[in-house]
């Protein structure tokens, strides 16, 4: 990944709402990867203080359908619109798309610069139990 994605793919894992989910990919600074297969396999690159010490591989096709879940329901995904291979728009209602879309290369990266945005995950297993 380039230098620009991988601050990226860092940068969303401290957004609230953030969850490994089984099927991503996932990255360290020292170039080791591994694919979850549940989201408890990313506690050994988890530090004492329970920060994690690895980020999505915003290049790996699986790992952008999960993030497109992680955005959670309602969203749309299009391909080569305005020169970018992916754009995600976000449903308004049954009829209407909300004006604002989100471009990456990769699907995950589309999904990732739409939940910098948002300053979120909206679609997160924990937002949805929470109170």
């Amino acid at each position: 990944m380039t230098p620009d994605l991988v601050a990226l793919a860092s940068a969303v894992t401290l957004l609230p709402g953030w969850e490994w989910w089984p099927g991503m990919l996932a990255q360290t600074s020292t170039g080791r990867s591994m694919r979850l297969v549940q989201a408890e396999d990313i506690a050994p690159w988890l530090t004492t203080t329970g920060e994690v010490r690895a980020y999505p591989d915003l290049t790996d096709p699986a790992t952008g359908g999960v993030l497109l879940d992680l955005l959670g329901p309602g969203w749309m995904v299009d391909a080569q619109v305005e020169g970018s291979p992916y754009v995600v728009y976000r449903r308004v209602t049954d009829r209407s798309w909300l004006g604002e879309h989100w471009l990456g290369v990769t699907l995950a990266e589309a999904c990732c610069r739409a939940a910098v945005v948002l300053r979120r995950w909206p679609g997160a297993r924990r937002a949805e139990e929470d109170p």
